[in-house]
């Protein structure tokens, strides 16, 4: 039929990485779990997205001879996407 899995409710129904499946009612959202296991995949998310930004800035830095302000802009960039991604994990574990 296609490529990937299948739902196991809904023959025919692709897995995709922002919806389970579609259904009459609309696309069936992942919810995130609640407890410890949230809170360090938010830690971890936010940490991730710091990392990446410093590390990109860094890169660029060393690419363009502009130590440390690049690496600064990685950082309150990477910052910026931890604090969205930290905001909507919030969101998330309070409607379940």
């Amino acid at each position: 039929m296609g490529v990937g899995p299948v739902c196991a409710d809904r023959p025919g129904c692709l897995l995709n990485s922002a919806r389970l499946c579609d259904s009459r009612d609309g696309p069936r959202r992942v919810r995130m779990g609640t407890g410890a296991g949230a809170a360090v995949a938010l830690v971890g998310g936010f940490s991730a997205t710091v990392a990446i930004g410093i590390v990109g800035g860094v890169l660029l830095d060393d690419h363009f001879h502009t130590h440390p302000w690049l690496t600064l802009a990685g950082l309150f960039c990477g910052l910026a996407a931890g604090a969205i991604v930290l905001a909507r994990g919030v969101r998330a574990l309070s409607r379940s």
